[in-house]
């Protein structure tokens, strides 16, 4: 007798959820308890195999087909695969190189700056720590001037003209006054330079214009590939949760892209390090004062509407950063709301968030000549356009 079972049956044993001689993050939770399989039976008389017993009904969303390949069981090489990769080892190929070019046959104001221009300008190593964590802390205006004019009168460089010039510009570049600017929680230019740095692995300057679209072609295919591990990776697993506040981390993890279910969680973490100093109740809405354990001068106001549904925080991490802050959270949790609102839900950071912008082509219509002839489409539409 032999059981053919799906990938997401089973559960991960209890003892490997909670190691304590972990050392890193614990992998996603990728079953569900699936009951969904086939039972077979060998006759001995007929010597032929007979199907005993059929559960179709899964628990689970079931994989399209633009993911199967990215299944454990359905990854591998063909024999061509193989035949092609020893060849390019034996001419001294890098197995990087070679993983790339199976892949693209497949087909799939900054702040670090302005802290290197603080370096630069002002030579007294502790002024440039005390800027740097003045550059990220997340505090009010008012706070902020304070701590600027206690710092520049510290260390004794207020007649500097970089300092000064980048005091008329603290619009530009401080946290405190940048809340109501959706930044997505990006400061830097680092991403820009990151693409840059992958480009160069793939183009050099003595490339001919045939080798340089030929490459470019192969890095956007790897991006790609990335982009679409990632999306499997957030819709079809789930990170193990490891917070007390449960029901907010549940939520998250269903809800949010993997990468930005870390930051929520952090905020979820910060939770109990906050005290709920005072509450008051007019017209439907609470106004909640919370400050840090350990750091009582520290304090932030949440208004809470219970006829909209609607919070604000004086940190404005969600309308800087599109996630709840922790002073939300606290707030929640002080209101006994279990489940996080729409109105705290980023959909730029949720697992639907390309819903709206996928191509209507089929599974079916997806095929590679059809999307090149859309692509040659398009290209020779912008190529008429005037400008």
């Amino acid at each position: 007798m032999k059981y053919v079972v799906v990938m997401r049956q089973g559960e991960r044993s209890e003892k490997n959820m909670q190691r304590k001689d972990r050392c890193r993050e614990p992998r996603a939770i990728t079953r569900t308890r699936c009951q969904a399989r086939l039972r077979v039976r060998l006759g001995y008389m007929s010597g032929k195999w007979t199907v005993t017993h059929f559960e179709p009904n899964h628990n689970h969303e079931l994989i399209p087909s633009t993911y199967v390949h990215l299944i454990p069981a359905y990854r591998g090489l063909s024999e061509g695969d193989k035949a092609q990769v020893n060849s390019l080892h034996m001419y001294g190929v890098r197995t990087c190189h070679i993983l790339g070019f199976i892949l693209g046959q497949k087909g799939g104001l900054c702040s670090w700056h302005l802290h290197q221009n603080a370096c630069e300008n002002v030579k007294n190593p502790q002024f440039l720590e005390e800027f740097k964590t003045l550059l990220y802390v997340n505090i009010g205006p008012d706070e902020f001037e304070i701590k600027w004019s206690g710092l520049v009168e510290k260390y004794g460089v207020s007649n500097n003209r970089w300092v000064k010039k980048i005091y008329e510009m603290k619009r530009l570049w401080a946290t405190a006054y940048m809340h109501d600017c959706c930044l997505g929680g990006i400061k830097t230019t680092s991403i820009c330079e990151g693409i840059n740095s992958f480009i160069k692995r793939y183009v050099q300057n003595k490339n001919s214009l045939t080798e340089f679209l030929h490459n470019f072609e192969r890095a956007v295919k790897e991006y790609r590939h990335n982009e679409l591990m990632s999306d499997f990776k957030t819709k079809f697993s789930y990170p193990v949760l490891s917070t007390s506040l449960y029901k907010y981390e549940v939520v998250a993890s269903k809800v949010c892209t993997r990468n930005k279910f870390w930051d929520v969680r952090k905020e979820i973490e910060n939770v109990a390090a906050l005290n709920v100093i005072d509450r008051s109740e007019v017209d439907n809405k609470v106004r909640v004062k919370i400050n840090k354990f350990g750091s009582a001068c520290s304090e932030y106001m949440v208004i809470y509407d219970k006829d909209k549904g609607v919070y604000a925080c004086d940190c404005h991490l969600f309308e800087s950063c599109g996630i709840s802050c922790s002073h939300i959270f606290c707030t929640m949790k002080n209101e006994s709301i279990e489940v996080i609102p729409e109105s705290l839900i980023c959909k730029r950071w949720t697992k639907a968030s390309k819903d709206d912008f996928i191509s209507e082509i089929s599974v079916e219509d997806n095929d590679s000549s059809k999307l090149d002839l859309l692509r040659t489409g398009a290209i020779a539409d912008a190529r008429i356009r005037p400008l």
